[in-house]
């Protein structure tokens, strides 16, 4: 069983504490969407041991540009940056939608 985490810094939820109980359970995340790094195509899984060793098995050692891990290592020692970015992102979406609320009231 999967479970796509891409918008996980966003809400904050998440499924992990299964991981323990399910061990069939694998968990997506991406670099995509809170670090901004789209376009280096990087992410990451949570899973058991076992789930990750099989998923080695079929991975391709070099499926990762040294570029991409650059990227993201870069990102995740500026932690700040993301979590403002978030920030960001969270009140302009709350802004949005409260212009659509007072634009659907006055119709």
């Amino acid at each position: 069983m999967s479970y796509d985490e891409a918008y996980y810094e966003f809400c904050g939820k998440s499924v992990a504490y299964l991981l323990p109980t399910m061990q069939n359970l694998i968990i997506t995340r991406t670099f995509s969407k809170a670090f901004g790094l789209a376009s280096f195509r990087i992410g990451y899984c949570l899973s058991s041991a076992q789930n990750i060793a099989a998923l080695n098995l079929l991975r391709n050692a070099k499926n990762i540009t040294h570029l991409s891990q650059v990227a993201a290592i870069a990102a995740l020692k500026d932690k700040e940056y993301m979590e403002s970015y978030v920030k960001e992102v969270v009140l302009a979406k709350v802004f949005f939608l409260n212009t659509l609320d007072s634009i659907y009231l006055t119709l």
